[in-house]
């Protein structure tokens, strides 16, 4: 993805945060994180596959709950349970798919974070056709927006509502020259990842390390001043880096599917977007 592309995605959903969300809420749970220990183990898996035959009772929409429901079908099984166990060990949650590919394919989902300018993001980010869906967590608040045909709707998943913006929230984010969210959205699905060059044909590849965990490294250098690194390990994709010009993306996987979850979500409200003008003005 180019690092203009990303740079707008991050100052428009600043904005939105700072805009339209109040404060003081609590982070959204990370998927698969079940216990709350900030890592994805064993352990998470065997509370999700508890839960899965009701040996562990997590209310709907909770944080245990959401981060149960790996594939975010509003029900925990054992689906999500082996997925769990899988990205326990460093395997792909969906079975062994070349989540690169997934990623080029333009149609994916991928849960993960971008790291810019010594800012740590953990973001989510979906595309299959017209619908687009994007998320990033800031300090204690968690944005979304979702593009659906023409429909565009922001996403606040810590209260878990959404509602189409009003003409106020738009002015704002055009008085501070930004794209609006389609215009990201349709940045995201033509030029995003899908226009990122196959692995075979990597300038050099090499071994290396990357979160932890001994990789293959496929280095891409774009031009003279732009240089791409994909770090798998085997089909999983752990980061990508994007260099330009001393500015420097990177991009952290903790998953990637090919199949998106339900959106908006089947558990989020729907509010009329008014509630929020007292935060803007």
């Amino acid at each position: 993805m180019k690092n203009k592309t990303m740079k707008a995605i991050c100052v428009f959903l600043a904005l939105t945060l700072i805009c339209v969300f109040p404060a003081g809420q609590a982070l959204a749970a990370v998927k698969g994180d079940v216990d709350g220990d900030g890592r994805v183990t064993a352990a998470d898996a065997r509370l999700a596959l508890r839960a899965s035959v009701g040996l562990e009772k997590y209310a709907a929409g909770s944080a245990k709950f959401t981060a149960a429901d790996y594939n975010s079908d509003g029900k925990i099984t054992a689906e999500d349970a082996r997925a769990i166990l899988r990205v326990s060990v460093g395997l792909p949650a969906d079975g062994g798919a070349n989540q690169y590919d997934i990623l080029r394919s333009g149609r994916f989902y991928m849960n993960g974070a971008c790291i810019m300018d010594g800012t740590v993001s953990p973001m989510e980010m979906g595309v299959d056709g017209s619908t687009v869906y994007l998320s990033m967590a800031d300090g204690d608040m968690n944005v979304g927006y979702l593009v659906k045909g023409k429909d565009v709707y922001f996403l606040n998943k810590n209260e878990k509502i959404y509602w189409k913006p009003n003409a106020l929230e738009k002015a704002f984010l055009k008085s501070q020259g930004l794209p609006d969210a389609s215009e990201i959205s349709a940045e995201i699905a033509e030029s995003g990842f899908s226009s990122m060059p196959p692995l075979s044909s990597a300038d050099s590849v090499g071994a290396g390390t990357a979160e932890g965990k001994s990789c293959t490294v496929y280095t891409f250098n774009l031009s003279d001043s732009s240089v791409t690194r994909v770090y798998m390990n085997g089909s999983r994709l752990l980061a990508i880096e994007n260099r330009t010009a001393g500015e420097r993306i990177y991009w952290r996987f903790y998953s990637v599917s090919a199949t998106l979850p339900t959106l908006p979500p089947s558990d989020y409200r729907s509010v009329i977007s008014a509630v929020f003008i007292a935060s803007m003005t």
